[in-house]
């Protein structure tokens, strides 16, 4: 074989090879960044949450984990009604104007 058949046959090698195994590599790596991304992503969210909590932690007072907050609880401390009242032969907008909530 010539030196030329050396390097045509060298060629289809890298061509088999070398091309299959470089996309390998690229969609390897790819992954392992996406995977980073979402771990930093992760890790951010989580740190937040934990600064919220000790938030909520410290100012228990606010009743900040409840529903609708410390009014929700002075209503049911005096005995009031939690669910809304339903109207059924009342329209929304007149409801609405009168001051009662509910759903339609």
């Amino acid at each position: 074989m010539s030196g030329l058949e050396w390097l045509e046959a060298a060629s289809y090698i890298v061509t088999i090879v070398g091309l299959p195994f470089a996309i390998g590599v690229y969609v390897y790596d790819r992954r392992r960044d996406q995977q980073n991304d979402e771990e930093e992503i992760f890790l951010r969210l989580s740190d937040e949450y934990a600064d919220f909590m000790r938030l909520v932690i410290d100012n228990a007072d606010l009743h900040l984990l409840s529903a609708c907050g410390a009014g929700r609880t002075q209503r049911r401390a005096a005995g009031a009604q939690t669910r809304p009242v339903r109207h059924p032969g009342q329209p929304v907008r007149a409801r609405l104007r009168a001051g009662v909530r509910g759903t339609a």
